[in-house]
């Protein structure tokens, strides 16, 4: 289902609020009262009574309530409470099990854990919601990974088990409708497999099964893949996750696309299991892990420069793109008319002149819809009469004949509806004002795919080659100068790509630690050098780029750059390098860690919250999920590190490979400082209780303009906290405190719901009445 504020916003937007941060509090409560009762009945009946709350509150989105309080927020509120009712009966029923015929088996554990909540992810996938789809793909792999290696299965066989059923599910994919729950379904799915097929079973999503299988997620094996078999899977696993990324984009599936393009920040996990530890990096590996970048960089640059590979190129994505859908809930609203002075094709519903004049907040809704298979972009593309110099132009030429119109030579009101674009008219724009007269989109399109190859070389591929601390960071400095400069000069949705792109590369490789030795067994001047001129890089660029093009995809890259360079920068102060020589504490007080791991993210936090309350909705959700994301995954890492005990081959503690995998995902664990977080202390729990706030002060934007990935962000930060909370107090106190810390937080819960009922019940008597 797609979002129509002219039809979903709230009439009630106060109430609607109130009933929002009710169901959080109530879901939270609800996760800590199972938690602690010993019963196992009331434990179901809990799960039951989640569960029918869910359909009810889902039947009255189509009533006055869902006028009332925005239909988007009731169908979201009563699918969340039927997953969760799902995943805590799964739990309920594991613990019967476990009272009545002692410890289940392993598989049953399994699912029970993961099967459970992903038959519910199918069921609710029914309503049209796609986060919901998403999830329910995301899921499945994981639990066919867990049961393979239950089976016995080696690593290797597992990695090649998950590259065909990646390719499978992305023929799926790309003969899928747009916006079609199978599509949606299939392309999670392959894009998770394709995870696993390269991480050897873990990935960064995937090690998360160790945090809810008590440690039972198996160690990273290999052995069974060895030398070209070991390339080819390595490298189908990335050819396969640049289709499925390809993909995302034609069918502006965010969720796909995400987890897919995960798999190229990946540490080589895979590799490293089955890597001699007195040996080298094997031929076959490394020149599998940077064909795939090396190949797509010399085809789009052989694109740009000839132009009959361009045109051939082109007609690609136009063959592969998928029918429209039938639907009528995949029907947008019919869009007012183009503002006086906007390109041609430009259709919006703000006003150009004010960046705060839509209240719904779509105006600053990431566009992302102008891909190089529209029609509009299809036709600038191969009807390039413009072009005298044929493909000989390259992007010197047509970029540069094109620029000047979209940035320079158009009026004030184009440049603003450019600068908040509509997602709905993004592509007509583009396309418009860069891609009609000669095939510019076209090009800047091929130069973006140069520019995330070369990032791609820098994450996956430098690190395999052995090159010398000073070498990887001039390679990622030059890379990194020159995919900003690309983004600083591209317009419209090609350029905010490139900034994407260029931040999140800076975030996952800072060149400057390299460069000058400043990492934490360096010296202290070095070190607080290179930290400092981390942060200042990150902050460069992020203005720069958030400049240049304010984008939500753009900020939220940016946050997650600067969020990596304030850790950077605090831990290179704090940090105590005696502790690599001499085994003394890491950090000198206890506050330390934190101010490492947790500052950074509060002070984003912050900037979000004003982003919203300044009506930058989408800016701010944007900015708000990547920080509550990195907050929540840092106690994940950490559980998974002491779950896992023992040692690998390589003399590596067993956990440190899952660890190694969720790195992309916590930018603020600067040399792995969570690992000083793993005892509970006064500095830690007031940081999760800001982090907490900060959540709730955000999923205030919810009811206005509905966003999956923060309210996922959010309810992660809640139940993270709420386990977090219930841990502390059993390993510093004692059960009877747990339980009592369960109980209150259940009462919290049941008063957020009888507020929330209230406030949904007013709010629907008097819309009720004013339609009377």
């Amino acid at each position: 289902m797609i979002w129509h504020p002219e039809v979903d916003r709230p009439l009630a937007p106060v109430a609607a609020v109130v009933v929002v941060l009710a169901a959080l509090l109530a879901g939270a409560g609800a996760v800590a009262v199972s938690s602690v009762l010993t019963a196992d009945w009331p434990r179901v009946l809990l799960a039951v009574v989640l569960v029918l709350a869910g359909w009810w509150v889902t039947r009255l989105a189509h009533g006055p309530a869902g006028a009332a309080l925005g239909r988007p927020v009731l169908r979201g509120i009563g699918t969340s409470f039927g997953v969760l009712g799902a995943y805590l009966g799964g739990l309920a029923l594991l613990t019967m099990t476990l009272s009545a015929t002692g410890p289940p088996s392993t598989i049953a554990v399994i699912l029970l854990m993961y099967g459970v909540p992903a038959l519910a992810l199918l069921a609710v996938a029914a309503t049209g919601m796609r986060a919901w789809t998403a999830g329910a793909g995301a899921v499945l792999p994981m639990v066919a990974v867990l049961l393979l290696f239950e089976a016995g299965v080696g690593a290797g066989q597992v990695s090649a088990t998950m590259l065909a059923v990646a390719v499978v599910l992305a023929v799926v994919v790309v003969r899928s409708p747009v916006r079609s729950a199978p599509g949606d379904l299939a392309s999670a799915a392959a894009a998770m497999a394709t995870s696993f097929a390269f991480g050897a079973g873990a990935s960064p999503f995937g090690s998360l099964g160790a945090t809810q299988t008590a440690g039972r997620a198996p160690q990273v094996t290999g052995g069974e893949l060895s030398g070209v078999a070991l390339g080819v899977v390595a490298g189908g696993a990335l050819l396969v996750a640049s289709v499925l990324v390809i993909m995302a984009v034609l069918r502006h599936d965010l969720a796909g696309g995400f987890l897919a393009a995960s798999v190229f920040v990946m540490p080589p996990v895979m590799m490293s299991a089955v890597l001699d530890p007195t040996g080298a990096w094997p031929t076959e590996v490394v020149v599998a892990v940077t064909a795939v970048p090396a190949l797509a960089a010399v085809v789009a640059l052989l694109a740009i420069r000839v132009r009959a590979v361009r045109q051939a190129l082109v007609r690609i994505p136009a063959a592969l793109r998928p029918p429209a859908p039938e639907s009528p809930d995949a029907e947008a609203p019919t869009p007012s008319p183009a503002p006086r002075g906007a390109a041609p094709g430009t259709t919006t519903g703000i006003d150009p002149g004010s960046e705060t004049a839509d209240p719904t907040g779509t105006a600053d809704t990431e566009a992302g819809a102008g891909d190089p298979a529209s029609p509009a972009a299809g036709e600038a593309g191969t009807g390039e009469a413009a072009d005298p110099a044929g493909g000989g132009a390259g992007v010197g030429g047509a970029v540069d004949s094109a620029v000047p119109r979209a940035a320079g030579a158009s009026d004030p009101a184009a440049a603003a509806v450019d600068a908040e674009a509509d997602p709905a008219a993004d592509s007509a724009a583009v396309a418009a004002t860069v891609g009609a007269p000669d095939g510019a989109l076209t090009v800047a399109s091929l130069a973006v795919v140069v520019a995330g190859a070369a990032v791609a070389f820098l994450v996956a591929g430098m690190p395999l080659f052995g090159w010398g601390a000073g070498p990887q960071g001039v390679a990622a400095l030059l890379v990194l100068v020159g995919v900003g400069a690309l983004a600083s000069w591209l317009p419209g949705t090609p350029g905010a790509a490139a900034a994407v792109i260029a931040l999140l590369g800076l975030g996952l490789v800072p060149p400057w630690p390299a460069l000058l030795g400043g990492g934490p067994s360096a010296a202290m001047a070095a070190r607080v050098v290179a930290g400092v001129l981390t942060l200042g890089s990150a902050a460069l660029l992020g203005w720069f780029l958030t400049r240049a093009h304010r984008r939500p995809g753009v900020f939220a890259a940016a946050a997650y750059a600067l969020a990596g360079g304030l850790a950077t920068c605090v831990g290179s102060m704090l940090f105590n390098a005696d502790y690599l020589y001499a085994g003394t504490p890491p950090f000198d007080t206890a506050l330390a860690p934190v101010a490492v791991v947790v500052l950074p993210l509060v002070l984003l936090g912050l900037g979000a919250i004003v982003a919203v309350l300044r009506g930058h909705l989408a800016i701010g959700q944007a900015v708000g999920a990547v920080v509550l994301a990195a907050g929540a995954f840092v106690p994940l890492k950490v559980l998974v590190g002491q779950l896992l005990g023992g040692t690998t081959a390589q003399g590596l503690p067993a956990g440190y490979l899952m660890q190694l995998s969720l790195s992309p995902l916590t930018p603020t664990d600067w040399a792995n400082t969570s690992a000083a977080l793993r005892e509970p202390s006064t500095p830690l729990i007031i940081s999760i209780l800001v982090m907490v706030l900060i959540a709730l002060a955000l999923a205030g934007s919810l009811a206005p303009r509905p966003s999956p990935p923060l309210a996922a962000a959010v309810a992660l930060t809640l139940l993270v906290a709420v386990q977090l909370g219930l841990l502390f107090a059993l390993t510093t106190r004692a059960v009877e405190d747990a339980q009592l810390l369960g109980q209150l937080l259940g009462a919290l819960g049941a008063l957020a719901t009888v507020i929330g009922l209230a406030a949904g019940r007013n709010a629907t008597v008097a819309t009720r009445y004013a339609m009377t």
